[in-house]
């Protein structure tokens, strides 16, 4: 799209910002960001 990088729902077609949560969209949707921490034993979320 333009150089960033997206996740869609498949459900809804809606694609949303990883960076920021944006919904191209909707400007009035935000996906929740989450940090996570990824190593030899998997994908950990933080909070988790």
């Amino acid at each position: 799209m333009d150089g960033e990088l997206y996740v869609c729902s498949p459900l809804y077609k809606q694609h949303y910002r990883l960076t920021t949560g944006a919904c191209l969209e909707d400007p009035q949707l935000r996906a929740q960001k989450v940090d996570i921490r990824i190593d030899e034993a998997g994908v950990w979320l933080a909070g988790a």
